[in-house]
C-alpha cells in the first residue's frame, strides 16, 4: 500500500523527475526508514537514484550517535550512498536566539541543500504529521496559508509519504522486516506537537477514525484556494501604480479583502523582507482604507497620505541628540507669585532631584507624571499625544534621577521636579537647532 500511495502522490503532485538524484533525509525512525526502503524499491519505476543523508543534531548525546551508526550500517548493507554530518544545534540556537526545534530545522535543511545542489530532497512527513501541523497552526490562529499545512512539494523538497498515515508506515516496517530507532524525545510532552499527538489526536480519532484523511482533503482544498488567491494578488501587485509618493491604494480599495491582504503581505515582504503577522497586516489594511501611520517590524513605518502608501526605514533616519548640563540660581520676588508652567516646562528644580542625574532613551513600560497633565501616563501615550515623530522616539533623550524620569525632551518636566515659588536652583533645558539639545543651569 505504501508503494502505491507514493506513486499516487507522484502522479498527483508531480514529485519526481526522470533521472533525478533523490536524497532521503533519514533520521533512522520508522517514517524515514520506510521512505528510504520504499524509494529503493521504486528506483527503476520512477527512474531515480536514491541516496541517504543523516544529520546528527548534537542534542541527544549517545542516543543520537546510535541513530547515526544505525543509518550508516543500513546503507552500507544495502549499498546505498550515505552522507552524514554532525552539528551543534544548542550552540547555534543560543548564538541566534532560536528555539532548539527551529535551530535544528535550519541546520538540517542547510546540510541537505549543500549535499544535494542539483537533486531532490525527500522528507518523511506523513498524513499524521499533516494533521498535527494543521492543529498546531489552528490553535495559534493561522490563516489559510497555515491551515494548508505541509506542502507535498516546495521547490526541490518533496514529501512522498504525505498520503500515508503513521499506522500504515509502522505496518510497512513490520511487513518488510525493517528495523528502526526510537527517539526518546517523542515521549516528552513538553513539546506542543507531542501533546497534540498524545492527547488531542486520540480524541479526534474517536470522533472520526479517518481524521487524517479528512484533514488531507481539507488542506488540499485550502491549498487550491490559496493558490488562486495568490495568483490574483500577484496580478494586483504587478499592476499597482507606484510613484515617488508611494503605492496608489485606490485600486486596492476596490478589491476583495482576501486579495488586498495578500497584496499588502507581498508588498511588505518586498520592502523589508519580513512576513507580516496578523496584527500588522490588519493595521496596514486599516490605514490603506482610511489613511494614517503605523509602526512595522525592523524599524519600518507605513503611512497612507493623499491615497498613497509609503514605507519608511527608520534605521536610516535616526535623529541624534546631545545634552550638556550647567547650573544657575533663581529668586522669586513675590511669595505667592504664580508659576508660568509653559515658561518652566523645560526647567528642573535642582533640590528636588534624588541622587544622580543621568541621560538615557526610552525603555519599554516607561511611565511619568508630567506637570499639569493630570496623573501618570505611559511614555508611549505621551509621545502619541504630543505627536512626536516615530523617527525621533528611539533616540529622544530622557533625564532621570535615582527615583525615575524627571524630564522628557519635547514634552516637559515631571511633576515632582517642577519649579515652584520656593525653588532656589534650577536646570534650564533648551532645544537647539539641528536636533541638538543643550541644558543651561
Amino acid at each position: 500500500m505504501i508503494l502505491q500511495k507514493i506513486l499516487e502522490a507522484d502522479q498527483e503532485f508531480g514529485l519526481f523527475s526522470a533521472g533525478a538524484t533523490v536524497t532521503v533525509a533519514c533520521s533512522g525512525g520508522a517514517d524515514s526508514m520506510a521512505l528510504l526502503h520504499a524509494l529503493m524499491q521504486l528506483q527503476d519505476e520512477l527512474h531515480i537514484t536514491v541516496q541517504a543523508a543523516h544529520y546528527n543534531h548534537g542534542i541527544r548525546g549517545v542516543e543520537a550517535d546510535r541513530d547515526e551508526t544505525f543509518v550508516k550500517e543500513f546503507c552500507k548493507h544495502n549499498r546505498i550512498s550515505f552522507v552524514f554530518e554532525k552539528g551543534d544545534v544548542p550552540t547555534y540556537a543560543k548564538e541566534n536566539g532560536l528555539g532548539l526545534e527551529t535551530a535544528a530545522r535550519e541546520l538540517r535543511y542547510a546540510f541537505l541543500e549543500r549535499i544535494s545542489p542539483d537533486g531532490l530532497i525527500a522528507t518523511a512527513h506523513t498524513a499524521s504529521d499533516q494533521l498535527e501541523t494543521v492543529l498546531l497552526h489552528l490553535v495559534r490562529g493561522a490563516g489559510m496559508a497555515g491551515l494548508c499545512g505541509i506542502p507535498p512539494k516546495r521547490g526541490k523538497i518533496v514529501r512522498p509519504l504525505l498520503l500515508c498515515t503513521r499506522a500504515e508506515i509502522e505496518a510497512y516496517c513490520i511487513e518488510n522486516g525493517l528495523n528502526f530507532v526510537l527517539d526518546s524525545t517523542n515521549d516528552d510532552d513538553i513539546c506542543a506537537r507531542n501533546r497534540i499527538r498524545h492527547t488531542v489526536v486520540p480524541i479526534l480519532k474517536e470522533l472520526n477514525p479517518s481524521v487524517e484523511d479528512a484533514v488531507l482533503r481539507a488542506s488540499s482544498a485550502l491549498r487550491a484556494d490559496q493558490q488562486f488567491l495568490d495568483e490574483q494578488a500577484n496580478k494586483a501587485v504587478s499592476s499597482l501604480p507606484i510613484s515617488d509618493k508611494g503605492y496608489d491604494v485606490s485600486p486596492l480599495r476596490r478589491l476583495p479583502r482576501a486579495v488586498v491582504v495578500r497584496v499588502l503581505q507581498k508588498i511588505a515582504l518586498k520592502q523589508f523582507d519580513e512576513e507580516l503577522d496578523y496584527l500588522h497586516c490588519k493595521q496596514l489594511l486599516e490605514i490603506c482604507m482610511h489613511g494614517g501611520k503605523i509602526s512595522l517590524p525592523k524599524k519600518y513605518t507605513a503611512s497612507v497620505q493623499d491615497g498613497f502608501l509609503k514605507f519608511s526605514d527608520l534605521s536610516d533616519k535616526k535623529v541624534q541628540f546631545s545634552l550638556n548640563l550647567a547650573e544657575k540660581s533663581i529668586t522669586f520676588c513675590e511669595e505667592n507669585k504664580k508659576i508660568n508652567n509653559l515658561l518652566f516646562k523645560n526647567t528642573l528644580d535642582c533640590d528636588k532631584i534624588i541622587g544622580q542625574l543621568s541621560q538615557r532613551t526610552r525603555k519599554a513600560g516607561d511611565t511619568v507624571c508630567i506637570r499639569k497633565l493630570g496623573g501618570t501616563k505611559t511614555l508611549k501615550k505621551l509621545y502619541n499625544e504630543y505627536h512626536i515623530p516615530l523617527d525621533e522616539r528611539e533616540n529622544l533623550p530622557i533625564l532621570e534621577d535615582d527615583d525615575g524620569i524627571v524630564w522628557i525632551a519635547k514634552i516637559g518636566v515631571a511633576e515632582r521636579c517642577a519649579v515652584d515659588n520656593k525653588t532656589k536652583r534650577i536646570i534650564e533645558i533648551t532645544l537647539r537647532g539641528d536636533n541638538e539639545i543643550g541644558l543651561k543651569k
